[in-house]
């Protein structure tokens, strides 16, 4: 169930279980107020200045993720739509979830003039894939290949369903190194595929997944094991994933490569 929220400056939907309602309600001009805020930089990169966190009614602490409308394209397809990226993101969560693919709850979304917002949960107690390999404790408690059966288990899950992750990599899955539990984040490129076996999208999110192994350092007997292990989690043959996946391997690999020259 969902409440809606409208006031001078903002109209959305919220979870009916969410404390945010009250909350957004008490501050009319919320792009202003949200511009004041102090921002999480995760990866000391520019781009996330869209995530912040901040205090409800409750003290609960909350995830949000900001869309700027850039393009005229862009507004003209949310009008035709009747919703704009926040709700597309927060419905697409929701449904992956019914799908059994882990990832954190989205409470809701709102729509400024300019902006949407999105409001996820805070996930505590999960690094990304990174901090495993850069801890060698880790490997005691959760083995490489039982890591990598997890991770490839919710992409055939995605896979299975019919829909793409679109950004399958390290800092993109979640992992609990005390419950060994998998959970997969952002979801900005997730599309649905009618073409189910193996479509271009599916052969990318192994790639990306494939790249991030091997700038990870792992061993080359473990990307071979990534491709055997999604070839029989899939029921295919691994001659026909090794073909379909070296061209993408290379490109991406490529284009990592420029972008660490620059």
């Amino acid at each position: 169930m969902y409440k809606s929220i409208h006031n001078a400056y903002c109209a959305g939907k919220l979870s009916t279980n969410s404390p945010l309602p009250a909350f957004i309600a008490a501050h009319e001009n919320f792009d202003k107020w949200y511009d004041c805020t102090a921002f999480i930089n995760a990866n000391k990169q520019p781009y996330n200045k869209m995530y912040h966190t901040f205090g409800s009614a409750e003290d609960q602490t909350i995830f949000c993720k900001y869309y700027l409308q850039k393009q005229f394209t862009e507004k003209i397809y949310d009008r035709l739509a009747h919703s704009n990226r926040a709700q597309r993101a927060h419905e697409r969560i929701c449904k992956l979830q019914d799908l059994g693919v882990n990832t954190p709850d989205s409470f809701g979304y709102l729509r400024s003039d300019t902006r949407s917002y999105l409001f996820l949960q805070i996930i505590d107690g999960f690094n990304d894939l990174r901090h495993y390999q850069e801890t060698p404790d880790s490997h005691e408690k959760l083995p490489l290949r039982a890591l990598i059966d997890k991770a490839l288990e919710q992409l055939v899950c995605l896979h299975n369903s019919g829909y793409c992750h679109g950004d399958f990599k390290w800092p993109n899955i979640l992992l609990n190194e005390s419950s060994g539990e998998i959970m997969l984040i952002d979801f900005d490129g997730v599309r649905y595929q009618f073409n189910r076996k193996l479509p271009r999208s599916y052969v990318k999110d192994v790639a990306r997944f494939l790249v991030s192994c091997d700038e990870g350092g792992l061993a080359k007997e473990h990307i071979t094991y990534v491709m055997q292990r999604y070839a029989q989690l899939r029921g295919l043959s691994v001659a026909v994933i090794e073909r379909a996946v070296k061209p993408h391997y290379a490109e991406i690999t490529q284009k990592h490569a420029r972008k660490r020259l620059q």
